[in-house]
């Protein structure tokens, strides 16, 4: 594990940006670390992505959507989120910003950070 750790460390070095195939290759290494993650604009790659938060205060940088971070979480947790989604829309009328609880103090709740959007697809 530790040695996925640093790989996965090694990567973020070289990239300025992680895709869905390097953030699923090391699961183990950024999800149990991770302490939120944000909608963002990456600029250069020209669309939405996602800031994630690690524990000891660093940041790693994602070109993937809100809602596949969310699946990547819970594959690592083994979780199949789409009964979680069924019941989470009969409660709420909603069906984006799947809460998640992980046990040990940990949850994960969308935040919606602006009222209008700034333009299409926009993620915050």
């Amino acid at each position: 594990m530790m040695e996925d750790y640093r790989e996965f460390w090694r990567l973020v070095a070289t990239r300025p940006y992680l895709t869905r195939a390097d953030l699923l290759l090391h699961l183990d290494a950024w999800v149990p670390n991770t302490v939120a993650w944000e909608p963002t604009y990456l600029s250069g790659v020209g669309g939405n992505g996602q800031r994630i938060l690690l524990k000891d205060g660093s940041e790693v940088f994602a070109c993937v959507p809100f809602a596949v971070l969310t699946e990547l979480v819970c594959e690592r947790y083994h979780l199949n989120s789409e009964p979680l989604k069924k019941r989470y829309k009969s409660a709420t009328g909603k069906s984006l910003g799947l809460p998640l609880v992980m046990g040990n103090g940990r949850s994960f709740a969308a935040v919606q950070s602006r009222k209008h959007p700034r333009g299409k697809n926009d993620g915050c």
